[in-house]
């Protein structure tokens, strides 16, 4: 059985810890940039053939079809987190590993002098080619599988605690949820602009959990300067991710064309909407002085602001959760970064999104008790899943 290490990076909502696993699968869904790479030691790169994912011993992707400056190189591939991972796992003595051409890193070497000792000619950084950040990575894998141990864990880490204190360590956890999509969204407006980023951010949470990276890669490809002009349909942006959407699993109102569907429809009644959100930003300051504990959903309006979203801003082209993520993933982070709002409290106490049931289930019955008139809110479901991912990152550190 093939061992999985792990690595505990400075991830956008803080300290995280990644399975190589996790990457893996990165790879081997070919959720990453193919186009225009550069191996580390400056040749240029074209991947035929991603290969078979090996998760018994042995190198961890089979059969790999690599062109390494025109010449075509047939092979393995290994993963690893740093390039010394070669020599620390021991690979440079292992016979199974002789026919590696490629080694794959997720993080650059500390210094730019460190050598590994690794004879592998050619590798090939991953982590700049990620359309999102592995933060992102890590919450679709937690959320997509509750497995039964992490369900019992997390139940029992609220139960132990006193009633009194149950919430606020909800608000504690969602406090630092709230302020890594705040600095995360900043950095995208910094990086974009504020239309694209606004642009990028809507079609990534369109995406849903499954199709998010292919997204922000079709987002990439399309500016909304580009669908304002009306010369592209959403067929022709589905055909620009081909090979990337994941549809196995996919609910039929979350496949890829109905989502760019709905986005073409969106962009067609509010061609400029960032702008409006903008503006939006500005008449929600005066709320923002108040803290989670001082306000309810009722006296920030949420419903009223939900409305008026959905109408003025989407043109009502979105329904369902995927408005509340929208909103809460997406749009309150963006002006809270743009405009220096401060709209924690709406987020906080916002409708809940798209959540695993048994997450739900979990919530209501350990801490429902605490707060009996508070509503099943977006603050108190991000609370929960910080506290999820701590305790994976606890397991994976074992």
């Amino acid at each position: 059985m093939k061992q999985f290490h792990v690595a505990e990076i400075e991830g956008e909502y803080g300290p995280l810890t990644v399975s190589e696993r996790l990457v893996q699968k990165i790879w081997a869904r070919g959720e990453f940039r193919q186009t225009d790479l550069l191996t580390q030691e400056g040749a240029s790169l074209e991947i035929v053939d991603l290969g078979s994912w090996n998760r018994l011993a042995g190198p961890d992707f089979k059969n790999v079809a690599i062109k390494v400056n025109g010449q075509l190189l047939n092979g393995d591939a290994e993963l690893h987190f740093f390039e010394s991972d070669w020599i620390a796992h021991g690979h440079e003595q292992d016979p199974a590993f002789a026919n590696v051409i490629l080694h794959i890193l997720v993080f650059p070497n500390k210094s730019p002098k460190q050598t590994s000792g690794c004879l592998v000619k050619h590798s090939l950084l991953l982590l700049e080619l990620l359309p999102q950040g592995l933060e992102s990575y890590a919450e679709e894998e937690a959320l997509g599988v509750l497995a039964a141990g992490e369900e019992t864990a997390l139940e029992e880490s609220f139960l132990s605690l006193p009633l009194s204190e149950r919430i606020p360590q909800l608000v504690k956890g969602a406090e630092k949820r709230w302020s890594a999509k705040v600095a995360y969204a900043a950095q995208r407006i910094a990086l974009l602009g504020w239309e694209e980023a606004c642009h990028q951010t809507a079609l990534e949470i369109l995406g849903y959990r499954y199709n998010r990276a292919a997204m922000l890669f079709v987002a990439g490809d399309y500016s909304l300067k580009s669908l304002r002009s009306g010369r592209f349909s959403a067929t022709d942006l589905y055909e620009a991710g081909k090979g990337r959407w994941r549809l196995s699993g996919t609910r039929p109102a979350n496949l890829p064309l109905h989502r760019l569907s709905q986005y073409q429809s969106w962009v067609e009644k509010n061609p400029y909407w960032p702008g409006e959100l903008e503006s939006l930003a500005e008449d929600l300051s005066e709320l923002g002085r108040f803290s989670v504990i001082e306000t309810d959903r009722k006296m920030l309006k949420v419903s009223a602001l939900r409305a008026q979203i959905s109408k003025s801003i989407i043109g009502d082209t979105v329904g369902g959760t995927r408005i509340e993520n929208l909103i809460c993933d997406g749009f309150l982070p963006l002006m809270a970064a743009h405009r220096e709002t401060s709209v924690f409290a709406h987020w906080y106490h916002w409708f809940p999104g798209d959540i695993p049931s048994v997450l739900k289930k979990l919530i209501i019955t350990t801490c429902k008790g605490a707060n009996p008139k508070q509503p099943l809110c977006n603050g108190s479901i991000q609370g929960a899943l910080q506290r999820l991912i701590e305790i994976r990152a606890s397991t994976l550190r074992k």
